[in-house]
């Protein structure tokens, strides 16, 4: 089932070169499975671990 995002979040940053988004892990998770055919669904994991082991990315939990 493929479904927006629903807590997405695009916050404009001045002192930065980087545009920032905020949004749920969730949310992640779905967005790059709705990218993903259906016999690539394994990507899942890498990818998510990619971005949150790169400095592209932070996770603050709550």
């Amino acid at each position: 089932m493929k479904t927006k995002p629903q807590t997405m979040t695009l916050v404009e940053k001045t002192n930065t070169e980087h545009t920032i988004i905020e949004t749920t892990l969730y949310d992640l998770i779905e967005v790059i499975s709705a990218e993903l055919k259906a016999d690539e669904q394994d990507l899942i994991v890498p990818i998510v671990s990619d971005l949150l082991n790169s400095a592209k990315s932070n996770l603050v939990m709550v």
